[in-house]
C-alpha cells in the first residue's frame, strides 16, 4: 500500500472517532463473549501471588477493564492505551469506580514506534481488541504484532481479535467505492474495505484478514501461537482470537 494512501486511511479513522466517539461508545457497553476466555486463560497462568498486568492497546471506553472487574477475583494491574481522548476519559471513569489495585489510561498512537508506552514490558497479558481491522497494510500490522509481543512476559499471553466482517451480508451490503473518499479502486489491498456508518455517507476504513493471512503474520511476527478460536456475535463467528506467547529463546 502507498504510503499517501495509507494516510488517507488513518485520517479517514482518526476524523471518525472524533466526531463519533460518545455514539460509538453508546454501541460498545456489553463485554465480547471471547473474552471470558482470554481472561480465564490468562488469570490462570499468572504467578502465584502475583498480581495479574494487563496493558490493553486499543482500549476505548474501558469495557475489557469492566469485564475483567467482573471476572477476576485476585488481584490485578492495569494499563490502557487508546488513540481517542474521548474514549479514554470514559475508560478512566470507569475505572476509578470499579479501582482495580493500580490503573493508568493514557491517550496513546499505536502505529508510533516511538510511543512511550512501547517501552514497557513485562505485562502477563497484553491485549489488541478491534485494533487489527483499522491498521491499513499488512506491513503495518505486522509491525504492531511485533510491538505488542514485546511486551509480553515469558509465559504471558497477547490475545488479538481479528474482525470477519466478510461473514455479514449485512456488513458488506454496508460498503463503499473508495472514489467516495478520493481514492483508485486498486488504491486498497485485499481484504480492506470502506464501511458506511449509521444511515449517511460517512465511513471507516476495515479490513477483513482471513485465516492464511492470520497464519502468516503469526508465523513471521515472533510469536508462537497458544490457541485460536472463534467467537463473539448471534452466531460465534464475529471474531477470530489468537493467543500468543513469546518464543522461547
Amino acid at each position: 500500500m502507498k504510503p499517501e494512501t495509507r494516510d488517507v486511511l488513518l485520517d479517514l479513522n482518526r476524523r471518525f472517532y472524533a466526531a463519533r466517539a460518545t455514539e460509538f461508545s453508546r454501541t460498545r457497553q456489553q463485554p465480547w463473549q471471547g473474552w471470558r476466555r482470554v481472561i480465564e486463560r490468562a488469570a490462570a497462568g499468572a504467578a502465584d501471588g502475583e498480581p495479574l498486568s494487563i496493558l490493553d492497546l486499543g482500549c476505548g471506553n474501558g469495557r475489557f477493564a469492566v469485564a475483567c472487574a467482573r471476572q477476576m477475583s485476585a488481584p490485578w494491574s492495569y494499563v490502557g492505551v487508546d488513540e481517542s481522548p474521548q474514549l479514554v476519559a470514559e475508560a478512566r471513569e470507569r475505572l476509578e469506580e470499579i479501582a482495580p489495585a493500580a490503573f493508568e489510561v493514557e491517550v496513546g498512537d499505536l502505529l508510533a514506534a516511538a510511543a512511550p508506552f512501547w517501552s514497557r514490558r513485562g505485562f502477563g497479558l497484553v491485549t489488541l481488541f478491534g485494533v487489527m481491522h483499522h491498521v491499513p497494510s499488512a506491513e503495518r500490522r505486522l509491525e504492531l504484532l511485533r510491538r505488542a509481543g514485546a511486551c509480553v512476559a515469558p509465559g504471558g499471553l497477547l490475545a488479538v481479535s481479528f474482525w470477519q466482517l466478510e461473514t455479514s451480508d449485512r456488513l458488506m451490503a454496508r460498503t463503499v467505492e473508495p472514489s467516495t473518499v478520493g481514492l483508485a479502486a486498486d488504491a486498497l489491498e485485499a481484504g480492506d474495505y470502506l464501511l458506511r456508518w449509521g444511515d449517511g455517507d460517512e465511513a471507516r476504513y476495515c479490513h477483513h484478514s482471513d485465516l492464511e493471512e492470520m497464519a502468516e503474520m503469526v508465523e513471521t511476527s515472533g510469536l508462537q501461537a497458544v490457541e485460536s478460536f472463534r467467537a463473539d456475535g448471534r452466531e460465534d463467528a464475529s471474531n477470530v482470537y489468537w493467543l500468543l506467547s513469546p518464543r522461547a529463546a
